[in-house]
């Protein structure tokens, strides 16, 4: 399924949102996410991944190829640098340079 048809029937659906189980499967099948608020305060990722992310009073998620980056405050604390978690933030730049060599 390409974006573009994923899309197209999603359209039109209404909050408070549920996405068809066959619309999820097919998302995955073809790599793709669907980005959707779940409440006042939720962000929700369905597809290849799955995630939940919070936004009380607004937010940003991060996504690379790998998935949802961690919250940038929560780099910060010692212990979750010492588990490598940092790393997330110089992932190396897969597709624009795995093929150019």
């Amino acid at each position: 399924m390409t974006k573009e048809k994923l899309a197209a029937q999603l359209n039109g659906l209404e909050y408070p949102i549920r996405i068809p189980g066959a619309l999820i499967v097919a998302a995955q099948s073809s790599g793709l996410v669907i980005l959707c608020g779940a409440s006042d305060d939720l962000m929700e990722f369905y597809g290849v991944r799955r995630e939940e992310i919070g936004c009380y009073n607004g937010g940003t998620a991060f996504v690379d190829t790998d998935g949802v980056l961690p919250d940038h405050d929560a780099v910060r604390v010692p212990a979750i640098e010492e588990r490598g978690i940092r790393e997330a933030y110089v992932r190396p730049a897969q597709a624009a340079g795995a093929g150019a060599q």
